[in-house]
């Protein structure tokens, strides 16, 4: 027959238990930190379609802000990028 203290779970150390948080708080750091880069990419992302759409709005005959036209291939070379980057 066992006895009592037989049956009692070891108590973990300082250090084993320092071992064990570190082990269960890495994933969820982790988690966090690529869901914040996530984000960033997205908000990137959505500042470049409102410029797009913003450039696409211009009219043909508006020569004062025509010039502006000359930014969309560096906006979609922007957005693939930024597209390539959370896939």
């Amino acid at each position: 027959m066992t006895s009592v203290t037989d049956l009692m779970p070891v108590t973990p150390s300082i250090d084993q238990l320092g071992q064990i948080i570190a082990n269960v708080a890495a994933p969820a750091f982790l988690l966090g930190a690529v869901a914040a880069f996530i984000s960033v990419l997205i908000s990137r992302i959505n500042r470049v379609i409102d410029r797009a759409q913003f450039i696409h709005g211009i009219g043909a005959n508006d020569s004062a802000r025509a010039f502006v036209k000359a930014d969309l291939p560096r906006l979609q070379e922007r957005a693939r990028l930024l597209n390539r980057s959370q896939g």
